[in-house]
């Protein structure tokens, strides 16, 4: 209330427009939601239904919140007709982070099953990876891209054994990559590091990326 006895109002920046500008703010660091497993699902609330999608905020088990969308064609297997009619505001639902744009921060979500109903697949023998360098360089073959990454088969040092590993949109190249597809292509043959193994689960983290190391000053050259 100002000496004259009307009312002055302060628009905060980042603040304006209510539940939309407290929606933004959420959505800002989306640091914390980079480099996760797309097969892992968390927890969200579904915030705002929109015609060609749903706006969910997601929390992490650390406690770091962000809002994503999870698109009309990711809220489940088959055709959706109204959004309405499969979700509401405020139901709690379990998402898998799909990609996260840090520069327009923007997180792609979905609510489907990551083997989109294909029967299980066989849990490769990831054992002789296990104890591989990170620094060091193996043989890989582009075997299928996805919204999130690339699939690669690679073959072990010993020359016979192989699987399939995934190279995350992260560790494609440094800097943002706005597509996959402008990257990398099926039957590519690649360099690949392995990054981390998961024998339990059959699973891989690869990476097409240069790893910063240095010696006596100077940086270790990828291995041939």
């Amino acid at each position: 209330v100002r000496d004259d006895g009307k009312f002055g109002l302060t628009m905060v920046e980042g603040m304006t427009g209510g539940a939309g500008g407290a929606r933004r703010a959420l959505a800002a660091d989306l640091g914390p939601f980079v480099g996760l497993n797309p097969d892992d699902k968390h927890d969200g609330v579904v915030a705002r239904i929109a015609p060609f999608g749903a706006f969910v905020t997601v929390t992490l088990a650390d406690g770091s919140e962000a809002q994503g969308l999870v698109h009309i064609s990711q809220v489940k297997d088959g055709f959706v007709d109204r959004l309405e009619d499969e979700l509401e505001e405020g139901q709690e639902v379990k998402v898998r982070v799909l990609s996260v744009d840090q520069l327009n921060r923007k997180m792609s979500l979905s609510m489907r099953e990551a083997s989109g109903g294909r029967a299980p697949r066989e849990i490769k023998d990831l054992t002789p990876f296990q104890d591989i360098a990170s620094d060091q360089w193996l043989e890989g073959k582009v075997e299928r891209l996805a919204q999130f990454g690339a699939f690669v088969t690679v073959t072990a040092p010993d020359g016979e054994s192989s699987a399939d590993g995934l190279v995350h949109v992260t560790q494609i190249k440094d800097g943002f990559v706005d597509s996959v597809e402008a990257e990398l292509e099926v039957g590519q043959e690649v360099k690949v590091r392995v990054l981390a193994v998961d024998v339990e689960s059959g699973k891989m983290s690869l990476s097409l990326k240069d790893e910063a190391e240095s010696f006596d000053g100077e940086e270790t050259e990828p291995l041939a």
